[in-house]
């Protein structure tokens, strides 16, 4: 497996494994600026024929008391690929540049009900917070 940060080209295969994954379509464009971005860290993952069947994206922000916090955004492995610790490995990448740029803390929302993520995290050492929930 291929692990790399992802330059704007990524825009493409990105979007199109949101689409297999989710089934969201999401334009190419915004991906493209969003990997522009040096507030933004994305990570894939891509066969060696250059396929890519994961991402990890992540953001810093500030608590209310202006303290860094690495925000770990989208995680998504694509169907077929899962199970071989693809996620994990994406995840502890976005982990690692998280602690890299001084965030004192790293979270990531998910759903209760996705098992797989959440063992994605529990492996890169997050413990679940408190539920709540989004309108």
């Amino acid at each position: 497996m291929d692990y790399r940060q992802a330059p704007p080209k990524d825009a493409g295969p990105i979007a199109d494994l949101i689409q297999q994954t989710w089934g969201n379509a999401v334009a190419p464009a915004w991906i493209a600026e969003m990997l522009t971005s040096t507030d933004h860290v994305v990570w894939t993952a891509a066969m060696p024929d250059g396929q890519c069947v994961g991402f990890c994206a992540s953001f810093m922000t500030r608590d209310i008391a202006g303290l860094l916090r690495w925000e770990i955004d989208l995680l998504a492995v694509h169907p077929l690929a899962r199970r071989r610790g693809i996620g994990r490995a994406l995840v502890a990448k976005c982990v690692a540049e998280g602690w890299r740029r001084q965030a004192l803390v790293q979270r990531a929302l998910i759903s209760v009900d996705n098992g797989p993520s959440g063992r994605c995290f529990a492996a890169n050492r997050f413990v679940p917070g408190e539920p709540c929930d989004l309108w």
